[in-house]
């Protein structure tokens, strides 16, 4: 990606949290910034708590250490989970265990959490205003920590299982970045990279249905011009609502499925705001 173009920043700092003027500290902090400098980052919580500010430290290591447990967890595939969760007896789930290399990296994985296994139940089920009070006494660095809790999800921080989104947020191990140029800069390097092996792409044009072959297998698509493209294989990166609701013919899939379809709900809990500063005060 890089070689068509590609440029990332790194998300350094990570957070900044202005205080309104009454918050303002007698020691002059009127904002809590954090970043990928540990030492800095003491310096900045320092300010609103001694104590919170080693504190922070050992939270990060803690949030680390349940996360490499239970990211194999992430990689499981259904029918493993479902075999295992299916069977009844000890030796059935013995037997789920032995026959899938994941769910066995998964159960040791959390299994050597040994005594933070309770840490792991409560991130998992508690609010996260719950861990958060639990770790930090300063309302700043709560309030900063306390939005990888809510980002993306359709709960707040006093909500049951919100601990979990606190664990979700450090998953990866990459690190957060921004492409130059906005998400379109990376979308623009993709359609590079895929016409360089030799991709075609047509843009504003809208697909009104997939065909199907005799076989019910998907065999092309028709534009709303009515241009036929045919292909072996048809991917879709609209909502399974459109994809299968609307490009498909109702008949092609099970009326379950269907219905299942239906079901989604595609309400979204996010919002984005995009503002251009001149300045502003760390």
């Amino acid at each position: 990606m890089r070689k068509h173009g590609l440029k990332m920043y790194s998300r350094n700092p990570s957070s900044y949290t202005p205080l309104r003027e009454s918050a303002w500290q007698k020691n002059g902090a009127r904002s809590l910034t954090l970043g990928l400098d540990e030492l800095r980052n003491e310096r900045q919580i320092a300010m609103f708590s001694q104590k919170d500010s080693q504190a922070y430290r050992h939270y990060e290591e803690k949030v680390k250490r349940l996360v490499t447990a239970i990211e194999p967890i992430l990689d499981l595939s259904v029918a493993d989970t479902m075999t295992f969760l299916r069977a009844e007896s000890v030796w059935g789930k013995i037997n789920a265990l032995l026959r899938s290399p994941c769910l066995r990296k998964a159960a040791t994985s959390v299994s050597l959490l040994g005594a933070d296994i309770p840490a792991l139940y409560e991130f998992l089920t508690a609010p996260a205003s719950s861990i958060l009070n639990h770790w930090f006494e300063s309302e700043p660095l709560k309030a900063t920590l306390s939005t990888d809790a809510v980002i993306g999800t359709m709960t707040g921080p006093y909500t049951p299982g919100s601990g979990y989104v606190l664990l979700h947020h450090m998953m990866g191990g990459t690190g957060w970045s921004y492409p130059k140029g906005g998400m379109g800069a990376v979308t623009q390097a993709m359609a590079a990279a895929a016409a360089s092996y030799g991709a075609h792409i047509f843009t504003n044009v809208e697909v009104s249905r997939i065909c199907l072959n005799g076989d019910g297998q998907a065999a092309g698509v028709v534009t709303s011009e009515g241009r036929e493209i045919k292909a072996t294989i048809v991917m879709s990166n609209a909502t399974p609502y459109v994809t299968f609701q609307k490009l498909l013919p109702q008949a092609a899939l099970p009326e379950k499925f269907q219905a299942a379809i239906e079901s989604i709900n595609y309400a979204s809990p996010i919002t984005k705001i995009n503002g251009q500063y001149n300045y502003f005060t760390v």
